[in-house]
């Protein structure tokens, strides 16, 4: 599949998620609102931040292929590092709030009888609903992530499994508080807001790893490294350093080839490791060589 072709189908599928998500956050925080269902509404906020991932993503898509220009040499692509920090802040926000008016909810029901309704059968069949709807959007993107492999496809089908689970809990919650358990649906609310931080937590650790230049796991360095030590002229690899750049990675390497040799040849040698590296790791955006004389 051709890189523009991938880029569209991301798009699309993209849009689709942004009208459902859509869709399912103003049913499910009008219908848990109107219907006395806490859990409903920790699951419409849960919809409410698939909403503002996708709306993100597609904002980040934009602004990542900007081309570079005379502030950004390297691109723009770290900006999708940002909206991802500011997203897990946002997220962690949310959960807090939700815990802070569930809990408020539990001392009220346990200290002051009466103070509480029961959810309404409408917030029941929501509920089903969004299950269903969440499922048909978890086996779409699931698919076209194993046509694609794209990994923000891939990384939106997790979540929308993560959803699928958040809104079991959430029916659970609500059938026990409609046959008078009614705590049960501010415990419910209580797991979704665990479900939001985990996935706030996930994106601030992600981002930060975007935005500080993290390294990749040590058996990927040792795989490099081995790599670049078996091109033809080259004796050893005297350093290595390999930083991250949103998805991908830049390679910086040094290189000792053999001191008698001419600039050229020493200048193909390294040419050769830079290519060769490249055209290996598909995820490498850019190798730097620079040659030492093997003493």
């Amino acid at each position: 599949m051709s890189e523009r072709l991938t880029q569209n189908t991301l798009k699309n599928a993209i849009i689709i998620g942004v009208v459902v998500n859509a869709f399912l956050m103003v049913l499910k925080l009008s219908v848990g609102w109107i219907g006395g269902a806490n859990a409903l509404i920790g699951d419409g906020l849960n919809s409410t931040t698939d909403l503002v991932i996708s709306i993100m993503i597609l904002l980040g898509l934009k602004i990542s292929k900007k081309r570079p220009d005379k502030d950004h040499h390297y691109g723009h692509e770290k900006f999708e590092g940002v909206i991802y920090f500011t997203l897990g802040i946002l997220f962690l926000g949310s959960a807090l709030v939700l815990i802070g008016a569930s809990l408020q909810s539990i001392t009220q029901t346990l200290f002051f009888e009466g103070t509480r309704t029961t959810p309404s059968r409408l917030t029941l069949s929501v509920t089903v609903l969004a299950l269903f709807i969440k499922i048909g959007l978890y086996v779409g993107m699931r698919t076209l992530a194993s046509k694609t492999e794209h990994r923000m496809i891939k990384a939106d089908a997790t979540n929308h499994l993560i959803d699928i689970f958040a809104t079991l809990i959430t029916l659970f919650g609500i059938y026990l508080a409609r046959i008078n358990a009614v705590i049960y649906d501010d415990l419910a609310a209580l797991v979704i807001s665990g479900f939001i931080i985990h996935l706030a937590l996930v994106i601030i650790r992600e981002s930060l790893g975007y935005l500080t230049d993290e390294a990749p796991a040590q058996k990927y360095v040792n795989d490099v490294r081995l790599f670049i030590q078996n091109v033809k002229g080259v004796r050893a690899v005297d350093d290595l350093k390999i930083r991250k750049h949103m998805t991908h990675w830049y390679v910086d390497v040094e290189i000792a080839v053999e001191q008698d040799l001419s600039l050229m040849q020493a200048h193909t040698i390294a040419e050769t490791v830079h290519h060769a590296v490249e055209d290996m790791y598909e995820d490498v955006i850019h190798c730097m060589v620079h040659v030492n004389p093997d003493t």
